[in-house]
């Protein structure tokens, strides 16, 4: 008599199958999650392991939909490592959305393994008034909890607006920055009042390309372990600190490893 076919599923340990669905297609390991419970419970980390959100008017409808989704508490928010956050071309009824911004902070809540947050708002994509309402109370939200912080394992922060952030910067311990707006005085103090930095990427905008060099100088006798400074200079007069410029223009990105 034959033997019966194996159960591959219950035959292979978990962290092996946790490999294969790793390497394997997204599409293919949504497909595993309709297997079992078992299959669910490994592919889900797969499938939720990165996760764009795209509040645009194209998009914002498919947005809306994952968002409710993924903040609900369960294996599908704590599966999340990488989250992503843009309102690009965003709709102007976006600022006034309760329900959205109650998603947000619940997402906040349940999504306890994040180690990397990217927010994208561009203020010039559409009228900007209100728009901090939303970003203020993504960070905001984390004084909710009495002082314990659901997103303790973040070590990774892009965002667009350093002093909204200011809150989740105190709070976590984060290794890699980085700030798309241009910082002025006070948001480079702010910057360099904050501990634990590895890798930075800013921009500045100065009068003399003196400062530019300041500033790095400043960073890197700031921040002892850091290890990658990227500096991107708006020298609005005078010699660019890197050579020749025409008046008023702007510079590329300058990475410069920190020994």
């Amino acid at each position: 008599m034959a033997d019966a076919s194996p159960n591959f599923s219950t035959s292979l340990p978990e962290e092996l199958w946790l490999i294969v669905i790793r390497h394997a297609r997204l599409a293919d390991a949504r497909t595993c999650t309709s297997v079992n419970r078992q299959f669910y419970s490994i592919a889900t980390r797969r499938v939720y392991n990165s996760v764009c959100l795209d509040f645009s008017q194209r998009n914002l409808h498919r947005a809306r939909k994952l968002l409710d989704t993924i903040s609900l508490p369960g294996q599908v928010a704590q599966s999340i490592r990488h989250l992503s956050m843009t309102f690009l071309h965003a709709p102007p009824h976006i600022v006034d959305d309760a329900d959205l911004r109650s998603c947000l902070q619940s997402l906040i809540e349940n999504a306890t393994s994040v180690v990397s947050l990217g927010v994208v708002l561009e203020r010039g994509s559409f009228n900007w008034t209100g728009m901090p309402c939303i970003f203020d109370g993504l960070f905001d939200a984390m004084d909710q909890f009495h002082g314990v912080r659901p997103w303790q394992d973040l070590t990774t922060l892009s965002v667009d607006c350093l002093v909204a952030a200011g809150p989740l910067l105190r709070t976590c311990a984060i290794h890699s920055l980085r700030v798309t707006e241009p910082l002025n005085s006070d948001m480079q103090s702010m910057l360099l009042g904050l501990t634990g930095l590895r890798c930075i990427q800013v921009r500045v905008n100065v009068a003399d390309p003196t400062e530019a060099v300041a500033f790095a100088d400043r960073l890197s006798s700031t921040f002892q372990d850091l290890k990658v400074l990227g500096l991107k200079v708006t020298v609005k007069e005078g010699e660019h600190p890197f050579g020749r410029r025409q008046p008023g223009g702007e510079y590329g990105h300058y990475a410069v490893g920190v020994t």
